[in-house]
């Protein structure tokens, strides 16, 4: 049956909508129908589920939508607790043919009495995104471990355990003090294939940005050192000179006018 005649029907005019939910290569699929539907391979859960209407303006940051779960839905409620690692992509598809008419991704959840909603912005609000990113500066423009800084993790991983938990973003790890206050200072600790920004590392203990799901005493973790993206750090510690993007032989003034162009 077409989108069309659905439409059209007195007795099937009411559409059924599916809610495509991905991130990475995990589907999340659900509908607001009385029973599951089927997309092969997809098979989409019925809950409870509402959103508010889709409107088109010319702010693409205002073309949102709000969708409302109660809170014991488990994709939902895990979205509260912890914030995603990876962007969620929404897709909104209608019943008859089930053609997409909305995309976008969650870009929060807020609790609501005994229900949570599920911000999301329209896609297009990627079209707003700056495209140039690289600056003129003194220190390196590069972000660490990326393909135009070219230093490999593999190269600099330092596989440690979890000796103390002190708080769910701070850890004692036996061995860590070994390379020296502040090595791991904007690195990364990787756990089971999901990665946190690392803020600080004085002698064993190090904080990472939020909490991580699983991690606790005993887990084993694998630490990535940080740069200052300064020259010498690119030199003595990564041995990565060549591929530095700082600018560090710029003048302190500017030649024709003597002021100031730091």
């Amino acid at each position: 049956m077409s989108y069309v005649s659905v439409e059209q029907s007195i007795a099937g005019g009411q559409p059924v909508e599916l809610y495509q939910f991905k991130q990475g290569v995990n589907y999340f699929c659900y509908t607001g129908a009385d029973q599951a539907v089927t997309l092969a391979p997809l098979v989409y859960q019925p809950i409870s589920i509402e959103r508010n209407s889709i409107k088109v303006n010319e702010d693409t940051f205002k073309s949102g939508i709000t969708l409302t779960v109660h809170r014991t839905e488990k994709f939902a409620s895990d979205l509260l607790l912890y914030s995603p690692d990876e962007p969620i992509t929404l897709t909104i598809l209608s019943d008859g043919d089930y053609q997409a008419y909305w995309k976008g991704r969650v870009s929060g959840v807020e609790a609501s009495g005994n229900k949570l909603n599920i911000e999301c912005e329209s896609i297009f609000t990627s079209m707003k995104n700056p495209g140039l990113r690289a600056h003129f500066e003194y220190n390196c423009r590069h972000a660490l471990y990326s393909g135009r800084c070219g230093a490999l993790t593999s190269n600099y991983d330092a596989p440690l355990t979890i000796t103390n938990v002190v708080s769910p973003v701070t850890f004692d790890l036996v061995g860590a003090a070994a390379l020296g206050a502040g090595w791991f200072t904007g690195g990364m600790l990787r756990f089971a294939d999901t990665y946190r920004f690392i803020t600080s590392h004085v002698g064993d203990r190090i904080t990472i940005t939020r909490p991580l799901a699983g991690l606790e005493l005993g887990s084993d973790v694998i630490l990535f050192p940080g740069c200052d993206h300064s020259k010498e750090s690119c030199k003595n510690k990564f041995n990565n000179i060549e591929n530095f993007g700082g600018f560090p032989w710029v003048p302190l003034t500017n030649p024709m006018t003597g002021s100031s162009i730091v």
